[in-house]
């Protein structure tokens, strides 16, 4: 099944590794990091991308190759902020501009994507992206014009609901696991367990674990459905 907007497009999901010159991701060739893009804007008409990335390191040390080398790239225009993440060690978030000229993202943008994830690895990026049906062909041409791509493939069977969605839990699933993000029941040490919860919600222990399995199997398979390319890639099948 293809997703359907109400722009009259029919989209489908695609699958891809791609390899290219002249990007800042060949600096992940012999470096131990790991890339995840946060955000990125495209302002083709100023002739750059505005990103985020979220960088993965084996070490501090390993962490500052990596920002050494990105910051000399030729892709790379400015790097605006670069911060760690106080919850979890050798992870950095790094906000920059880069070309708009020889970019993966910049080819999404010309081809309609309305979302995609990605992974950098070992000066590897793998894609998944969702684009309108008709402009499938058109993407991998101008892919394979930027430079290798091992590997290309187009999902036919992808389902509505595929992209994140706040409707995705019932209300009494979203409010459950909110109060108990918000009340700690998360936290490492937890700070309150279904005994309170219950007396915080109004809601018996046995509906509160029923309810919170429901929600957590469906974010559970949302995020791993999202993610089972770049899993399968790195765990196998």
């Amino acid at each position: 099944m293809v997703l359907k907007k109400d722009d009259g497009y029919e989209y489908v999901e695609v699958n891809f590794q791609m390899r290219h010159e002249k990007c800042w991701t060949e600096v992940t060739e012999e470096l131990h990091v790991n890339i995840h893009t946060v955000s990125s804007n495209v302002y083709r008409d100023k002739n750059y991308i505005s990103g985020t990335i979220e960088v993965k390191a084996e070490s501090e040390k390993e962490f500052k190759k990596f920002i050494g080398l990105f910051k000399r790239s030729r892709a790379i225009n400015e790097v605006a902020m670069i911060s760690s993440n106080i919850y979890r060690r050798n992870l950095y978030e790094v906000s920059f501009r880069e070309q708009y000229n020889n970019m993966i993202s910049a080819i999404l943008y010309e081809n309609n994507a309305i979302y995609h994830n990605d992974l950098i690895s070992d000066n590897f990026e793998y894609i998944m992206a969702i684009v309108p049906v008709e402009t499938v062909k058109s993407l991998k041409s101008d892919l394979s014009e930027l430079g290798e791509i091992p590997y290309f493939h187009m999902k036919t069977d992808m389902q509505t609901g595929r992209i994140d969605s706040v409707f995705n839990l019932t209300d009494q699933e979203a409010f459950t696991v909110y109060m108990a993000y918000q009340n700690g029941y998360f936290n490492i040490p937890r700070q309150n367990y279904l005994n309170e919860l219950s007396v915080i919600t109004g809601l018996s222990k046995s509906a509160l674990e029923e309810y919170m399995r429901k929600a957590t199997s469906k974010i559970m398979n949302e995020w791993t459905e999202k993610n089972r390319y770049f899993l399968m890639r790195k765990f196998g099948k």
